[in-house]
């Protein structure tokens, strides 16, 4: 019966420095502060800070043939109360037991396209520390540092 009120304010920080071989660096910043306010606030969570970003070199390899991007994505966000998850019923709902910790997260990648034939490779949560990481809902972590290779074909012109 309460009224929520959300306010967000954020923005973004970008800068490309550009070389004399066709070749750029790339940073992509991106800050979000969130404050949840109201009588019924407690029925929303979000956390107050939030913030993504993107580190990456772009050019050309063997012989300015195949475009390239190597770099860093990153992930932070403070701690909070994240809604828990009933396996049973398959939905979310409010808890006030488990603070999920703020964390950064940061994973490595290449991407590379040839003709029609994109390929990549990341390595996901590189910084992950040895206690296991981050979670994402009470009790269910998040993702574990792995690998992934991505190959996208278009088949058409």
């Amino acid at each position: 019966s309460d009224g929520i009120a959300i306010t967000s304010l954020g923005g973004e920080v970008n800068a490309v420095f550009e070389g004399s071989k066709g070749e750029s660096f790339h940073f992509e910043n991106e800050f979000i502060a969130t404050n949840v306010s109201g009588g019924s606030s407690g029925v929303v969570r979000i956390p107050e800070l939030f913030y993504n970003g993107r580190y990456y070199w772009a050019g050309n390899l063997f012989n300015d043939m195949v475009p390239v991007q190597i770099g860093l994505d990153t992930h932070a966000r403070s701690s909070y109360f994240v809604n828990n998850y009933d396996p049973v019923t398959q939905q979310f709902y409010l808890q006030d037991e488990f603070e999920i910790a703020g964390y950064f997260k940061a994973d490595l990648f290449m991407t590379m396209r040839v003709d029609k034939c994109y390929l990549g490779i990341k390595w996901a949560h590189i910084d992950q520390p040895s206690d296991g990481g981050y979670s994402v809902a009470p009790y269910y972590p998040g993702q574990p540092r792995l690998i992934d290779l991505m190959i996208r074909w278009t088949f058409f012109d």
